[in-house]
C-alpha cells in the first residue's frame, strides 16, 4: 500500500512540476523531486515513513498550487481584483488621494 501512495506522490509531483513555464525553475524542481525521493527510499520505520509521507503531500499541493498560479498567470481567479471593476473604481492606483495629496 505504502508503495502505491509513493508512486503516486512522485507522478503528482512531476506532473505539477511539468506545468510550470519557467525552463530553470522546472529544471531545479525536478532533480529536487528526484534526489528527495532517492534520499528517502530507504525509510523502513512506519513514523518516519508517515512524516516524509505527510510532508511529501504538503510539497504536492504546493507545487501544484505553483504550476496553476504559473500557467494561468493569475494566482486566484475568484479574487475580487480579478472581477469587473465598479463605477469609479480606480484598482492599482495606489498612492492617489489621502493621505499621499493632502489637499
Amino acid at each position: 500500500m505504502h508503495r502505491l501512495q509513493v508512486l503516486n506522490m512522485y507522478r503528482g509531483m512531476y506532473r505539477a512540476v511539468r506545468r510550470i513555464d519557467d525552463l530553470k525553475l522546472r529544471q531545479s524542481l525536478t532533480d529536487e523531486v528526484r534526489r528527495s525521493f532517492r534520499d528517502n527510499r530507504g525509510i523502513s520505520d512506519a513514523v518516519t515513513l508517515r512524516t516524509t509521507m505527510i510532508e511529501g503531500n504538503r510539497q504536492l499541493k504546493q507545487l501544484i498550487a505553483l504550476g496553476a498560479d504559473r500557467s494561468s498567470g493569475v494566482a486566484n481567479p475568484q479574487s475580487w481584483i480579478n472581477g469587473p471593476a465598479e463605477e469609479g473604481e480606480e484598482r492599482g492606483r495606489v498612492g492617489t488621494g489621502w493621505p499621499w495629496d493632502p489637499k
